[in-house]
């Protein structure tokens, strides 16, 4: 199927109670060398002044669209902007965040130049605690893949890289996101499912090395912190069985690539864990015997090769189904968030994320 678009880009900006931050994000597309692209802002029934902020720059700049709508959630607002993108690539990003003015130009440069299904870049964790502006930087090397075995073969290094997950450091093409019948779930793991049928598939990947999305993630009343804590262990049994299954389908059968790709998940469910330890939940203990008990979540913490050395010894208690252990060791870790917040967030970033200081 052949489609003619009018644009090179559709950026995609799902908004919601982020007045705050929202001038920031629009100012930062606003201000893209790469100029060919339409914006489309879907106000999901914003409470605050999002929607009045939005009309402004579609007032002043026609290259920006805004759709209003009673709140149904990010989920639904992407999937409209997908429905009825003009653009060659989708670019799909969070509504309290922003870009370097290079970033959309650098990721459609890799694009064109391989005639790449999608394009995966790298990014920067934005930090605030008490007053100090933190930035770390994940990248990758610059990469195409031009087959589905390549890209199979390859794809648990970027999971275990940390780029897989989110949808805002990649370019869609939008043409095959249709013929896919890709979409964004209902789900609190959105991201990670949009992009798991994405690579499904996928015969053309480019990779590009730039990290110019900032990534901020000390806030407020965004879509992202309106979770449960068991909402949040939901979400992430959500993404491990995605994975699982999509190993599944490719019939994988290389235990070194099997054992990094679950290593993943196996660190995904700590953060969890750690997560919900160092809570004020009252129901934590059950929460964490349900998690452990899980037979798919037993069985990436037994297979999986976590690839973060601090993750894998916080992996230690999880592994044994020990309680009281994870509770003792997510209790210690939230005391460090707490008191020591600079320290948490270059561990986490550096560890984890596998991210150099900025």
């Amino acid at each position: 199927m052949n489609e003619s678009f009018a644009v090179g880009i559709t950026v995609i900006i799902a908004v919601y109670a982020s007045e705050a931050y929202l001038r920031k994000c629009l100012n930062s597309v606003a201000g893209q060398t790469f100029t060919d692209f339409e914006c489309i802002v879907v106000d999901d029934g914003s409470p605050d002044s999002c929607g009045l902020i939005a009309d402004e720059y579609a007032q002043k700049d026609p290259r920006f669209r805004v759709i209003h709508q009673q709140n149904r959630g990010a989920a639904a607002a992407r999937n409209l902007g997908i429905s009825i993108a003009k653009g060659k690539y989708l670019y799909i990003m969070d509504c309290d965040d922003w870009l370097d003015p290079h970033y959309l130009e650098q990721l459609y440069t890799a694009g064109e130049k391989h005639n790449a299904q999608l394009v995966l870049g790298g990014y920067s964790f934005e930090y605030i605690e008490n007053g100090v502006q933190r930035v770390y930087e994940v990248t990758v090397p610059p990469a195409f893949y031009p087959n589905r075995e390549s890209i199979r073969n390859i794809f648990h290094v970027y999971l275990n890289s940390a780029v897989v997950a989110p949808q805002w450091n990649k370019l869609y093409r939008t043409d095959y996101v249709r013929q896919h019948n890709v979409y964004v779930p209902d789900l609190g793991s959105g991201d990670m499912h949009f992009n798991i049928k994405v690579f499904k598939d996928l015969e053309r990947l480019a990779v590009c090395k730039q990290a110019g999305y900032y990534y901020f993630q000390s806030r407020d009343n965004s879509y992202l912190n309106n979770e449960t804590w068991a909402a949040l262990c939901t979400r992430r049994r959500e993404q491990i069985e995605s994975i699982y299954l999509l190993y599944h389908y490719w019939q994988i059968e290389s235990g070194e690539i099997l054992s990094k790709a679950f290593g993943y998940c196996a660190a995904m469910l700590v953060q969890c864990l750690v997560a919900v330890c160092s809570s004020d939940s009252s129901d934590k203990y059950s929460i964490l015997k349900d998690l452990l008990n899980d037979r798919l979540n037993r069985f990436v913490l037994q297979r999986g090769k976590i690839a973060s050395k601090l993750l894998a010894i916080a992996a230690v208690p999880a592994k044994m189904r020990c309680v009281p252990l994870c509770l003792a060791v997510g209790t210690a870790i939230g005391f460090v968030k707490k008191y020591l917040p600079q320290c948490f967030y270059y561990l986490q970033a550096v560890s984890v994320h596998s991210a150099k200081v900025k």
